[in-house]
């Protein structure tokens, strides 16, 4: 009798271990609809003045396909007015700010295609000037990163083979009217240290015809490079299609990564990469993940991921170590921080739908509101459908408490 007492007690110790363990899996999380929000002329692709936090600007590419409309918002998204589109009738790849927006007013813009295209504004959008791109030919998937108003590097490359030569990575310090080729090759992207004025650090990730380079570092604004990637999956198909330093990277020297094949880090100024794609999950192949870090990622150590083709948004709060999985299925864009009168600030993130609506999220991505929104307080948090994974500590005391109630239970069967 005691005998079966003492298996029905360990059996429930048993189950009960093995349902924290089941409902911790990543895969366990609830699904939230987003909400419905305004009008289709609202949905296109979304970018982030890098100084939100002081003028709440953002600019949205929207409209046809045989007709761009882009528009501009100075209040946080709230309200919207039409803007002169530079690009006529060519296809926008990307809009670049100057990291001191706020003051200089300075964008640029960038297109995809033969045209070496070029296009730069210093009114914040209301009028461009069209300048010259390096090359006029093989010039595909531009990437930029602006130091100043007037310094910057452009990128190109995925391009064929016969244009490698024409594509790489370009340097200018008059605002693009003219350039200097500072690395030869395909090149998918670019970044500059958040400290490029005092340690002139430049990363790249060179790219040719089914051959992924890694990174490269320069610690000389361009002008030798060394390989930065140790640790990193490289040599095949697919680039390494993002970098971004971590804001504080002058003390913590962390640097993040995204390619095909998943996200890294690095805490070594890109010495040593490490993998922290647990949540991409490398079984079902090639994700492309996307990411975002937080503004006070120094203090908080958040940043956010979405992975392909799961098409699953995940956070960590510590750099990386662990994840939580989030329960809507979104992009996230970037992260800002956003003050109210008295002091009140706090991190806003940015992310976009598969039908590209975009939105907003002021409790780390827990729950989301359309962009055209009142900033709204969160909601007080509620009991997760998915606790989060018990740390090695109760681990241990769990552990230690069936070991301990078998022991006793064996004792007392003797």
């Amino acid at each position: 009798m005691q005998g079966s007492k003492s298996g029905r007690v360990i059996g429930v110790l048993v189950v009960a271990l093995w349902l924290i363990l089941g409902h911790n899996a990543p895969a366990g999380r609830a699904d939230t609809p987003l909400p419905s929000c305004g009008s289709e002329d609202r949905r296109g692709l979304l970018y982030v003045s890098p100084t939100f936090s002081e003028d709440r600007t953002l600019f949205l590419k929207t409209g046809t396909w045989d007709q761009t409309v882009f528009l501009r918002s100075t209040d946080g998204g709230l309200s919207w007015a039409e803007v002169v589109y530079p690009g006529g009738t060519d296809v926008t790849y990307g809009v670049y700010f100057s990291p001191h927006y706020a003051q200089n007013q300075t964008l640029y813009a960038t297109y995809d295609g033969p045209s070496g295209r070029l296009d730069r504004s210093t009114d914040g959008g209301r009028s461009w000037m069209t300048l010259t791109a390096p090359r006029t030919s093989a010039i595909t998937f531009p990437d930029m990163a602006v130091y100043d108003a007037d310094t910057l590097f452009l990128s190109y490359g995925r391009g064929q083979p016969g244009g490698y030569s024409e594509q790489g990575l370009f340097y200018s310090t008059d605002g693009g009217r003219t350039w200097e080729h500072r690395f030869v090759g395909g090149v998918a992207a670019v970044a500059l240290s958040p400290n490029y004025a005092q340690d002139a650090t430049i990363l790249v990730s060179p790219v040719a015809y089914h051959a992924d380079g890694g990174v490269f570092k320069s610690t000389d604004r361009g002008l030798t490079w060394q390989p930065s990637r140790e640790g990193l999956r490289w040599g095949g198909d697919g680039a390494t299609h993002q970098i971004s330093f971590s804001p504080d990277y002058i003390h913590n020297h962390t640097v993040f990564c995204a390619s095909l094949w998943g996200l890294y880090k690095s805490t070594d100024a890109g010495g040593h990469w490490a993998s922290i794609d647990e949540p991409l999950d490398p079984s079902h192949g090639p994700s492309r993940p996307v990411f975002a870090l937080s503004p006070r990622y120094s203090q908080d150590h958040t940043l956010w991921v979405y992975g392909y083709p799961g098409g699953k948004l995940a956070r960590s709060t510590d750099g990386g170590v662990t994840w939580r999985w989030l329960p809507a299925e979104i992009t996230p864009i970037a992260a800002s921080e956003v003050c109210r009168a008295g002091g009140d600030c706090r991190v806003i993130l940015f992310g976009q739908d598969r039908n590209v609506q975009n939105y907003k999220s002021f409790d780390g991505g827990d729950t989301w509101q359309c962009l055209e929104e009142p900033d709204a307080p969160p909601p007080t948090p509620e009991p997760s459908s998915v606790p989060e994974i018990p740390e090695a500590a109760t681990w241990l005391l769990l552990a230690g408490g069936l070991a301990g109630l078998t022991g006793y239970l064996w004792r007392k069967k003797r």
